[in-house]
């Protein structure tokens, strides 16, 4: 009977994965690849309608408004994904309820950041050739603060469809709304060329994104509601979580920050665009791993605890095989491809994408993060993020002062190592590590390198026809 009961278990699981994940992959990733299509394309349209400053001011307002999300993030999405009850009508409208009042309290905050910064700016506190001596910036400010309390409006039953896979409508509404948006931004800049094109658009998005979750999602209709055992279950996943994000936002803006004070304009302009290209696998296996793997090692960790760790390298194996692939490629021919693709202002960001490539690796521990936020063991996740914040902004300066640029680049690639060792860690604690599986993937770098150097021949071909 037991053995039936257990057999029954992993045929679900197989059927689960065989269905759902290999859509649910395909509609994540073709979805990042078309939002970020659409961001480039509209970037390149709006940079010739509009004044590069009203970009800088934007990017102020966008620092800010990530920056608050994040100092607030209580991880709604990961408890509905995680928790047994995760799937309850009071579970789901406690959290709406609670995404409604961190909304109003985060517009609050940020009307009060643009007060603050009108007053300092009209005590001449700050310098008006400065981004925080600009005016516009107080007044975008103003106007945008609604927008965290329209994104509090969102459904949880899109979180719901995420813990069910179901990734095909999700990508579908993100793709919608930026596209709403940007249209909308693009209209507005050609008529008036003017920021509000950009901040009206920043609106438009979250509008059409809330109303599309509410569409698109079906389920009963939410209430307001505040369930007690809801409450602390998601306040004490959640408080965890949010320290995570606090130690990540610094943890993802931290080497542009540190450099910014390190070296002039023109040299981080030659690092954003070689970090522009590494981040790009990243960011793309991340999304992956967040949006669709992470729901099923929660699965497997709700229902079936014992298959963890083969369910775990499964994964894995999928992730590891394009990244090592990847980093070997990017170490040996990402000269060539900044050659080839811009001009030779840019040639420095060659041997910076070849070292950055490297970080591609790293890509395997985000997916241990996620047996930590599936296990309930969130505080874990603060902690190994905690280490990896203390690593850049003491490991950085350190690697300047004793080589320069060369070496900090190199403290940035290999960013991911402590994160893995202590990751590594508490895997062994959960009783999943295996060293055996951690380095089977090895070899696909090499492979990676041997088409680095076929990618380089072709494309030195096309540099010389040139």
């Amino acid at each position: 009977m037991v053995r039936l009961k257990y057999s029954e278990t992993r045929c679900r699981m197989s059927e689960y994965s065989r269905q759902n994940v290999k859509s649910a992959s395909l509609w994540t990733v073709g979805g990042f690849v078309v939002g970020q299509t659409v961001r480039f394309t509209g970037n390149l349209v709006l940079t010739r309608l509009l004044l590069p400053e009203y970009f800088g001011i934007m990017g102020i307002v966008t620092v800010v408004m990530i920056g608050l999300t994040m100092m607030s993030d209580l991880g709604l999405l990961q408890s509905i994904v995680q928790s047994r009850r995760g799937d309850r009508a009071e579970f789901l409208n406690t959290a709406w309820t609670i995404q409604i009042i961190r909304g109003i309290v985060l517009a609050g905050v940020m009307l009060a950041v643009a007060l603050c910064l009108g007053w300092a700016i009209s005590n001449g506190w700050t310098s008006p050739s400065t981004v925080y001596g600009n005016k516009l910036l107080v007044d975008v400010l103003l106007v945008v603060a609604i927008v965290p309390v329209i994104n509090g409006l969102e459904s949880t039953r899109m979180y719901l469809a995420n813990r069910r896979l179901q990734v095909r409508k999700i990508a579908m509404l993100e793709i919608v709304s930026q596209t709403a948006g940007l249209s909308v931004m693009i209209v507005i800049a050609w008529r008036f060329g003017n920021i509000w094109s950009l901040a009206i658009g920043v609106i438009i998005t979250s509008v059409v994104r809330t109303i599309l979750s509410h569409d698109w999602f079906p389920g009963e209709k939410h209430k307001l509601q505040l369930s007690k055992d809801s409450m602390d279950e998601i306040i004490h996943f959640g408080k965890w979580v949010l320290l995570s994000s606090l130690a990540g936002f610094v943890l993802n803006q931290g080497d542009r920050i540190l450099l910014g004070g390190l070296v002039d304009a023109g040299q981080l302009g030659v690092y954003s665009i070689a970090y522009f290209l590494a981040s790009a696998v990243l960011l793309g296996l991340g999304k992956l791993s967040r949006t669709v793997l992470f729901p099923i090692l929660s699965k497997v960790a709700r229902e079936e605890p014992q298959e963890l760790k083969s369910q775990y390298y499964r994964l894995r194996a999928r992730v590891d095989v394009v990244a090592f692939t990847v980093a070997g490629l990017l170490f040996i021919s990402g000269t060539s491809i900044i050659n080839f693709l811009y001009d030779p202002r840019y040639s420095h960001a060659g041997w910076m994408l070849e070292i950055l490539g490297l970080s591609v690796i790293g890509v395997g521990s985000i997916l241990s993060e996620q047996v930590f936020l599936a296990t309930g063991n969130s505080k874990w996740l603060s902690v190994v993020t905690g280490i990896q914040t203390i690593f850049l902004y003491v490991g950085l300066p350190m690697a300047y002062s004793i080589g320069g640029l060369y070496a900090a680049v190199w403290v940035i690639a290999l960013l991911f190592v402590p994160k893995y060792l202590l990751a590594s860690w508490y895997l062994s604690r959960l009783k999943i590590l295996s060293l055996k599986h951690e380095i089977r993937f090895i070899p696909f770098m090499i492979l990676g390198g041997l088409t680095g150097m076929l990618v380089s021949t072709v494309l030195g071909l096309f540099n010389e026809q040139r």
